[in-house]
């Protein structure tokens, strides 16, 4: 004989969730469904979780994306019960082929892990062409706090939301792909002949260290170079003190790129931050958009400064042989 239900219990007390020695109706079922069974409806949406618990363990994996089916799909009208792993371990049990009712939707305002959208059961898929029922009843959440699962909030059927993100996922990975691509083919477009400059041993720009100071390193280094350099291509010399010459031109050189590269950034960041203290648009990059700043007080005084330098640098009645504009 079935239990009965006893007059103490609450109003949503059915049979399915009722403790009792007789054999589960349910899990007898589901031990004897094929895939090519048909599906058998449930009789509520209240679930005892040990019903599910084992398929959640042994047949649905730990993998993001794992499915499993539960109750095989009727062709053309939904998808049975599946039960889908989420991100960290989440994982939600949906039944496509299953109608709430009245009493249904109250167990789902106390349950948290269960959850009725509207048109659960019934709503179509909203794919072209597509007849299948595209809102699930969620038996249960292992996570109910998490954002709504996208088979829930999405209106397709279990089929197309997979191969949705299937899609998705394909289309991730040829993104990610092409990048690497582009990355390497911009490494291997390197003139193999580069020269890498670190700056070991320079300032770096900051504070107390900004355009005007870098101006005055700046010149003295490019003199200082102008003169090695011109040692260097323009007398005779030994192989040993060319070669002393030529390390020494070139350190001059690297530290002077990597100075100017350093002004450079400097200046852009002060021509920023001048074009957003006056309210004026700026392009891209963070630098103002059509406007033209004149040099400060400051400024001015140091490119003064500069004068004596480039003059030792180029000795009034001088003319450097081979000198290219750069």
């Amino acid at each position: 004989m079935p239990m009965a239900s006893p007059p103490s219990s609450p109003w949503w007390w059915c049979e399915e969730s009722a403790p009792h020695d007789v054999p589960d109706p349910l899990k007898t079922i589901e031990v004897k469904l094929q895939m090519s069974a048909p599906y058998v409806a449930s009789t509520t949406v209240l679930l005892r979780q040990e019903e599910f618990a084992s398929d959640a363990e042994n047949k649905l994996g730990g993998a993001n994306g794992n499915t499993y089916q539960r109750k095989p799909g009727v062709p053309g009208v939904h998808d049975g019960q599946v039960m889908i792993r989420l991100k960290k371990k989440r994982f939600v049990l949906l039944d496509y082929g299953y109608v709430p009712n009245a009493h249904d939707q109250e167990i789902a305002r106390m349950v948290p892990y269960i959850s009725l959208p509207d048109g659960a059961g019934q709503a179509p898929c909203i794919s072209a062409d597509c007849t299948m029922v595209g809102v699930p009843c969620c038996l249960y959440d292992s996570e109910p706090n998490e954002a709504v699962s996208l088979y829930l909030r999405n209106g397709l059927c279990f089929t197309c939301q997979k191969n949705l993100n299937e899609k998705r996922r394909t289309q991730r990975k040829s993104k990610k792909r092409s990048a690497e691509d582009d990355s390497t083919q911009a490494s291997s477009a390197l003139n193999p002949d580069a020269v890498v400059i670190n700056g070991t041993g320079m300032r770096r720009r900051g504070p107390g260290y900004g355009c005007t100071e870098m101006g005055v390193d700046l010149c003295r280094i490019t003199a200082q170079l102008y003169q090695e350099t011109h040692t260097l291509t323009q007398t005779a010399h030994t192989a040993t003190s060319e070669e002393e010459l030529y390390q020494r031109a070139f350190e001059s050189a690297s530290r002077a790129t990597y100075l100017l590269n350093q002004w450079k950034m400097q200046r852009d960041g002060e021509k920023a931050a001048q074009a957003l203290a006056s309210g004026l648009p700026t392009a891209a990059g963070g630098l103002p958009a059509a406007v033209s700043f004149s040099p400060d007080s400051q400024q001015a005084a140091s490119f003064q400064g500069f004068a004596p330098l480039m003059g030792a640098a180029f000795p009034k009645g001088s003319t450097p042989r081979n000198q290219t504009e750069i």
